[in-house]
């Protein structure tokens, strides 16, 4: 008997234990970003009736004293929130961003949207080219401008935001802790639709 209750004893233990797993939250590009939260309007972009483009005309270039979207994003025991930046920012340089569309990455030249873990890797990996120096001016950030049609979906966003992240958070537990990924709206693009 004494050894059953122990038994339901331990048992007791480990559910209890399991069901209080900790999430891990990542911010993007830093906490820093999220320390003022009067400014800051959380969307949910699975519920959200804005189109990408409304999301990225609320996004302030550089001007943080008004309200600021921010999206998080629950995978697993990892929560991702992120507060977004305009590229037309005077502090951004275009040929330093990586552009990101629903099924292209935009570096040197087109690549497979698949193959962006590979080009961020061939970038920030430590290979130096002359084709990537523009990406490499500050090796610790990673800057890349999702460019989708202005009238996606919260859903169609939340899609490429999490693909984009989860590629960032392999690099990242490969090549170095210190690296931070800056995400940017790019609203020239989903205008006119070049690149």
């Amino acid at each position: 008997m004494k050894r059953i209750v122990s038994i339901l004893v331990l048992i007791g233990f480990i559910s209890c234990n399991s069901g209080n797993e900790q999430q891990r939250i990542v911010y993007y590009p830093s906490e820093g970003e999220f320390s003022n939260p009067k400014f800051l309007v959380p969307i949910d972009l699975d519920t959200t009736s804005l189109n990408y483009w409304d999301l990225a005309m609320m996004t302030p270039a550089n001007d943080y004293r008004k309200n600021v979207p921010f999206f998080e994003i629950k995978e697993d025991s990892l929560t991702k929130r992120i507060v977004p930046f305009i590229i037309e920012s005077p502090f951004v340089k275009r040929n330093e961003v990586i552009t990101v569309t629903m099924d292209s990455v935009f570096a040197d030249k087109e690549y497979n949207f698949e193959q962006l873990y590979a080009v961020l890797n061939k970038i920030f990996g430590g290979q130096k080219a002359p084709e990537f120096s523009n990406y490499q001016k500050n090796p610790n950030i990673v800057r890349l401008a999702i460019d989708i049609d202005k009238n996606s979906t919260g859903k169609d966003l939340k899609i490429i935001l999490s693909k984009t992240t989860d590629s960032f958070e392999k690099l990242k537990k490969e090549i170095s802790d210190s690296l931070e990924l800056i995400l940017y709206f790019d609203t020239v693009h989903s205008l006119y639709g070049s690149h």
